[in-house]
């Protein structure tokens, strides 16, 4: 692998990666963790501590992040971790629930479940509740989420779609596997990973995966531009791994997103596409080109443990 691009149209989601990549490539496994506020001691600091980290990094930057960081020096104080929409989100949910329905003992108990009986019994026991579900229906509901993020995501969804959207990926997480590794859980519901189970992290915040990563941070290039931007510049693209940009793009978009790929591709590229309340369709010239591996994709979607989305395609674009 030669290039990996991170291709985000959301400046301030291209800068936190040129941050965390810079980062990265200067600072021990210890100290990024610090800055990233996964660590204890980074939690209770003022901030001052990565400010001062920002401004050695900083000269690192390209002109479009420096400029993003520079304007929102407050966004550092929790940590790189800790400073997105998706995060503010994350806190204003789990404040409310652990603060008004269950406090930390409840969601402990749930991480120390060693069985899926166990697993079968809290749920019966806290989630099978109408306290529970009026409060997912009123944490999860449309006009909350707007806001926190762009109208246009939520175009296509109801008022309680993603309310039962959630409880239901939920429900099957913990049918299927025990949650106390799950660490888009612990990040969800206590804004931190658990860095001393064995998959309680993302595994380049593991010491093998921090080495790894270090190493290949040459390869990654960030572009702050949309897919209909970025991908005509580029050629020989082998892989395509989308989020769920086509369920809030319009017909048009899609259609673009589409074209844009089957040009910037390899004679034969792997694509791997992510859905999350729907699915709609792609233009049916480009389903001509795509042979999709349903075991696979199957395979890909139950390995899948954010909880976010009902299906993963994965399949050759030939």
């Amino acid at each position: 692998m030669q290039t990996i691009y991170a291709i985000d149209f959301n400046p301030a989601q291209a800068a936190l990666i040129e941050l965390k990549k810079a980062a990265i490539g200067t600072m021990s496994r210890e100290e990024y963790l610090a800055f990233a506020g996964e660590t204890d001691g980074a939690r209770e600091s003022d901030g001052s501590d990565r400010q001062e980290t920002y401004r050695r990094l900083a000269p690192l930057l390209p002109d479009y992040a420096r400029t993003f960081w520079d304007s929102h020096p407050h966004l550092l104080a929790l940590g790189v971790n800790q400073c997105g929409a998706t995060e503010r989100f994350y806190r204003f949910i789990s404040q409310n629930i652990r603060f008004n329905l269950y406090g930390d003992e409840v969601w402990q108990e749930l991480l120390s479940c060693r069985t899926l009986d166990e697993q079968a019994a809290f749920r019966e026991r806290y989630l099978n509740t109408d306290a529970w579900h009026t409060a997912v229906r009123l944490l999860l509901s449309k006009t909350t989420h707007l806001q926190f993020f762009p109208a246009h995501m939520f175009a296509q969804a109801r008022e309680q779609d993603f309310g039962a959207f959630f409880e239901a990926m939920f429900n099957r997480e913990l049918e299927r596997r025990l949650i106390g590794d799950n660490y888009f859980f612990t990040q969800l519901m206590f804004g931190t990973y658990l860095l001393d189970r064995p998959e309680g992290a993302p595994h380049y915040l593991s010491e093998e995966g921090y080495a790894s990563a270090k190493r290949n941070l040459y390869k990654l290039r960030v572009l702050p531009l949309s897919l209909q931007q970025a991908l005509p510049q580029m050629q020989g693209i082998d892989a395509f791994f989308l989020s769920n940009v086509f369920d809030w793009s319009d017909e048009a978009q899609r259609a673009a997103i589409c074209a844009a790929v089957l040009e910037a591709k390899s004679r034969e590229a792997v694509l791997l596409y992510r859905n999350m309340l729907s699915a709609p369709p792609l233009p049916e010239a480009f389903y001509e080109q795509l042979a999709v591996d349903e075991a696979c994709s199957r395979e890909m979607t139950d390995l899948d443990r954010s909880m976010m989305y009902q299906r993963i395609t994965v399949g050759v674009l030939k």
